[in-house]
């Protein structure tokens, strides 16, 4: 994946939130070659986040509750 140079005004950031953060992190990992780091620390809930290169691109949490409507991996 290439270096981006961001404009002002893009997104830099994306999280995810995922019913299934175990199937969550093998996509990304084997479809984009991304690495994930899971914080083990329970105040962050399994927090994820996914790296290319070295270079911090992306956060994974786990599906809150009340939070029914976000959409799941097998539902896209």
């Amino acid at each position: 994946m290439p270096a981006r140079t961001a404009l002002d005004g893009t997104p830099c950031w994306i999280d995810l939130t995922s019913s299934d953060t175990e199937v969550a992190k093998s996509f990304y990992t084997n479809v984009f070659g991304w690495q994930a780091d899971t914080n083990d620390d329970p105040q962050y809930g399994g927090y994820a986040i996914f790296s290319k290169d070295g270079q911090p691109i992306a956060g994974l949490g786990p599906q809150q509750e009340g939070n029914g409507s976000a959409a799941r991996i097998g539902d896209i």
